[in-house]
């Protein structure tokens, strides 16, 4: 005889990528340490784990949140400010991979 299947299967769950997850999002900049030059901006459910101390000495870079909200507002967020940077400067800021600002 088979269970009644479980709502918190993995099935179940909203993928933490996905625009519709319901937990709180964070919009951020990384930064040069010592320039203040804007390096990315990104977008993460988790910033205390988001990028390792090593990663960031490696770039030089320090993390500042500066806002948070719904995945997807933050996702859009974070959109739109690496092409504003893009509109403003011909180009992503350094550390963006993506050839589409995010």
């Amino acid at each position: 005889m088979s269970s009644p299947k479980n709502k918190n299967t993995t099935s179940d769950r909203i993928h933490g990528n996905s625009l519709l997850n319901p937990n709180k999002n964070y919009g951020y900049v990384l930064v040069d340490k010592n320039t203040g030059e804007i390096l990315k901006f990104g977008e993460t459910l988790y910033p205390n784990t988001r990028y390792t101390t090593d990663y960031l000495d490696s770039v030089n870079a320090e993390m500042k949140i500066l806002c948070s909200g719904s995945k997807e507002d933050i996702h859009y967020w974070q959109y739109d400010m690496n092409n504003y940077y893009k509109f403003k400067y011909g180009e992503y800021p350094p550390l963006v991979n993506s050839p589409n600002g995010y």
